[in-house]
């Protein structure tokens, strides 16, 4: 497998190739669970095509920004879209769509649900694994410690897509701290 990994900065973006059509999103650790991310994500959106430079750079500061920006994941076809920030996504049960207690802010997460409308939601695979949401301001987050917090998504198609993109706003708490976002259980090109 192969993964999409940040140092440092508040906004990620970057593009690849699925090499497999069916996968699911190991969202803050590597495949074989040998590193978890240590640090915060405040938004992970997957587009199913190559952006160009000009857009990656304008969806990339869009995610720096802890307002809401110009352009929404639904605008540009998302594949998943995983928004901390709306606190009607986020639940404390790791059961997916039919969770029912919301988190607050202190609370672990279990799961949040995707607002891409795909389905795509994310669960912790264990009450241990559960990231925890956090506030700074007006800003939400999800807090994952670098042991053992992770969210798995359902199994994702990407049957005939050529190109997918990640845009993240994420921060490393710090810089010994690993830098996982996400892994595909299948490889990244």
């Amino acid at each position: 497998s192969s993964a999409v990994s940040a140092n440092g900065g508040s906004a990620v973006a970057v593009s690849g190739t699925p090499a497999s059509s069916l996968v699911n999103l190991l969202v803050g650790r590597t495949a074989d669970t040998s590193q978890h991310l240590n640090g915060h994500i405040r938004r992970l959106t997957i587009i199913p095509r190559a952006v160009s430079d000009a857009e990656l750079q304008s969806l990339s500061s869009a995610e720096a920004v802890p307002v809401l920006p110009e352009w929404l994941p639904t605008d540009i076809s998302a594949t998943i879209w995983l928004d901390p920030s709306d606190l009607s996504t986020m639940f404390q049960e790791r059961t997916g769509a039919s969770a029912t207690t919301p988190a607050t802010v202190g609370d672990p997460v279990g799961t949040i649900l995707d607002k891409s409308g795909n389905g795509h939601h994310a669960t912790a695979p264990s009450d241990a694994a559960r990231p925890t949401l956090q506030q700074d301001g007006s800003l939400y987050y999800l807090d994952f410690d670098g042991t053992d917090d992770e969210l798995i998504t359902s199994t994702i198609d990407f049957t005939g897509t050529e190109n997918v993109s990640v845009v993240t706003g994420m921060r490393i708490d710090n810089t010994s701290g690993y830098a996982q976002l996400i892994t595909m259980d299948e490889t990244w090109t």
